[in-house]
């Protein structure tokens, strides 16, 4: 259902990124190294897409390790 918001546009809702891809990004990024998840992803649009989301500095300062670091 995901990859059909991101078949006709880069991000969920549109051509710009939004509240919609932080809330699904940071989910999807949790989750995208569990074997379940690599093949549900698996040629869909999600993988193009978080790969974007990774490469903006704002979502790479908040990864699940650079919190944990904070935390630390």
């Amino acid at each position: 259902m995901l990859a059909g918001f991101l078949t006709s546009s880069p991000y969920m809702a549109g051509d710009s990124f939004s509240l919609a891809d932080i809330h699904a990004g940071c989910h999807l990024d949790l989750l995208s190294p569990a074997p379940e998840a690599t093949e549900m992803m698996a040629g869909t649009p999600i993988e193009p897409w978080l790969e974007r989301l990774r490469a903006r500095p704002s979502f790479a300062k908040t990864t699940w390790e650079q919190v944990a670091a904070m935390a630390a």
